[in-house]
C-alpha cells in the first residue's frame, strides 16, 4: 500500500502523509484494532511516533480531543458522537476495509427466548 492513496475527504489538506508526521495513541500490544491496523498499513507502521500506549480507548480519545498533534485508531462506535459533533474527523484510508470478527458466545444449553433473540438481533445490527 502506497501512503499516498490515503486521504480524508473533508479535511484534503490532511492526508496520511501528515498523519504520520504527527505524534500517535495506540492500543496496547495485543489490541484487536490496533493489530489489524499495523497489519494492514504494512511498512508505513514503521513510520509513524507511537509515543503513547493505552489500555484505555476512552483516556486515548481524551487525548487526542485535548492535543490537536495526535493521531489514533478506535473503532467507529466509540468516538460516534464525537464524528458527529465534529470534534474528531476521520481519515479516510483509501483502498483499505477494516474489519473485525466478532463471536457471540452463550452456554450450548442457554434457552433462546424472544428477549434473547431480540438481543442478538440487535448486536448483528450495531456492529454492522
Amino acid at each position: 500500500m502506497d501512503a499516498s492513496t490515503i486521504f480524508d475527504e473533508k479535511h484534503p489538506s490532511i492526508s496520511f502523509i501528515d498523519a504520520i508526521k504527527k505524534r500517535w495513541i495506540l492500543r496496547e500490544i495485543g489490541s484487536g484494532t490496533r493489530e489489524i491496523f499495523m497489519s494492514k498499513i504494512g511498512e508505513i507502521s514503521k513510520e509513524l511516533d507511537i509515543f503513547m500506549q493505552l489500555q484505555d480507548f476512552e483516556e486515548i480519545k481524551t487525548i487526542v480531543l485535548n492535543n490537536t498533534n495526535t493521531v489514533t485508531v478506535l473503532s467507529k462506535v466509540i468516538v460516534k458522537k464525537e464524528l458527529k459533533q465534529k470534534k474528531l474527523f476521520e481519515i479516510k484510508l483509501k483502498n483499505i476495509e477494516f474489519k473485525r470478527e466478532f463471536y457471540l458466545v452463550y452456554h450450548k444449553d442457554k434457552t433462546k427466548n424472544l428477549l434473547f433473540e431480540t438481543f442478538i438481533e440487535f448486536i448483528k445490527n450495531r456492529l454492522n
